[in-house]
């Protein structure tokens, strides 16, 4: 917690992260080297433990809300539906800060009314249903309040693998509470999507998806790797263990993993020049790779390798846009990416890409940070919309009989980053 809570204050020893914001946004300094304050702890203290406000303290009466920040908030559940159902599946990653977060030391800075479950939940629903994916690859789930707290999905037409504990479990004190563990999860639109196989592993949750329309099948994982700065070849490990499952249940289906249709998404917690991305991006990790958060940590004992091919969705837009900021006391905002989508561009066309944040978020986020009266997490959701190799969209007309709402991308050609 200590190593974490430098990193935020921005005292952190470790080297700034490469990426800056895109052009419009220029005219804000983007401040890198923040990391995720929670990625790497076990999610949750206990009641005794907990110093952030609690529900009691914070009174939840009804927020004065601005007309800017409601303005901000529509803009960020804008939609990245998709135009061809039949051709198309729409992917977002999205960290939601976990459902304790009010009871949490970090960001004391945030309002407790803010930090409220209670003003925070209908926001997360609204922006789920604002957003219109096929596919949600979510973190921070909590496992215990999951189906009372995310009923609300079957009234949006979606079903969900839910958030389950895939790590040994840890014999706790006598007497000790619960902790309030939040793992990663998938919610699905189920008219277009059949849950075929799925597995929850402990830093992320796997699954095959039959696409209703097109009969393809849709392999994806939702990571939340280790979040402390120095286990670089924690990230690595656990990378490599997600992908070895994927691949695993591909073979026993009779299929080749290179020919796969997969999204490989999550809050990594690490820089896009991470061991975890080279490893994802070329297919192989060197034993003389080192991570740039953690310069002097040996990765791996030998080279190691996948049989996948997979790029990086923000890897294709001229620079890698923030997905993630957080309010530091007295210090501006901290801006780092650490959220990512892969996917596999033999059997997937990336045709449309979700900014992370409009220009005017960028600019509110930099004087506040986030959570705020605009967003309620530290995390924004990222993602794309994929067509499937081999799909004839010549000729075919928008979805719902309306134009797009984003620009078109040619699947021949690396495609511009797109305002949606």
């Amino acid at each position: 917690q200590a190593i974490l809570a430098q990193a935020v204050a921005g005292s952190s020893p470790l080297p700034a992260l490469a990426g800056a914001a895109a052009s419009d946004m220029a005219a804000c300094a983007v401040e890198e080297g923040a990391l995720d304050p929670h990625g790497g702890l076990s999610i949750g203290l206990s009641p005794g433990e907990a110093c952030g406000p609690s529900m009691e303290e914070a009174s939840c009466e009804r927020l004065e809300v601005s007309d800017a920040a409601r303005e901000l908030t529509r803009s960020m559940c804008r939609p990245l539906s998709v135009d061809d159902p039949a051709r198309q599946v729409s992917a977002v990653s999205f960290n939601m800060l976990l459902r304790g977060f009010e009871s949490k030391p970090y960001y004391p800075e945030v309002d407790p009314q803010l930090r409220a479950w209670r003003w925070r939940k209908p926001r997360l629903e609204e922006l789920l249903k604002g957003l219109d994916a096929d596919l949600y690859c979510m973190q921070e789930v909590e496992i215990d309040s999951f189906a009372d707290e995310f009923s609300f999905l079957d009234d949006l037409c979606y079903q969900a693998v839910a958030p389950q504990d895939g790590s040994k479990p840890k014999k706790l004190p006598a007497g000790a509470p619960p902790r309030d563990l939040a793992k990663c999860a998938f919610f699905y639109r189920a008219s277009r999507l059949e849950l075929v196989w799925s597995e929850s592993r402990s830093r992320a949750v796997l699954a095959a998806f039959r696409h209703a329309s097109s009969g393809r099948l849709l392999y994806a994982a939702s990571c939340h790797l280790e979040g402390a700065p120095g286990e670089a070849a924690a990230r690595v490990s656990q990378t490599r263990s997600a992908l070895e499952r994927l691949a695993l249940d591909q073979r026993r289906r009779g299929l080749a993993p290179e020919e796969c249709c997969v999204v490989f998404a999550g809050d990594f917690n690490s820089s896009g020049d991470s061991a975890v991305c080279q490893l994802l991006r070329e297919g192989r990790l060197e034993q003389s790779f080192r991570d740039p958060w953690a310069p002097d940590v040996e990765l791996v004992k030998q080279a190691v390798s996948h049989e996948f091919v997979l790029s990086d969705v923000y890897g294709l837009t001229p620079s890698r846009p923030p997905t993630f900021c957080c309010p530091c006391a007295g210090r501006r905002p901290k801006f780092v990416a650490i959220d990512f989508v892969f996917f596999s561009p033999r059997t997937l066309s990336c045709v449309a890409i979700r900014e992370p944040y409009t220009p005017e978020q960028f600019r509110a986020a930099s004087s506040a940070g986030t959570p705020s009266e605009w967003h309620f997490s530290d995390h924004v959701p990222v993602g794309g919309v994929f067509e499937f190799a081999g799909a004839d969209t010549q000729g075919s007309p928008p979805a719902h009989g309306r134009p797009p709402r984003r620009h078109r991308l040619s699947s021949r050609r690396a495609p511009a980053r797109t305002l949606c």
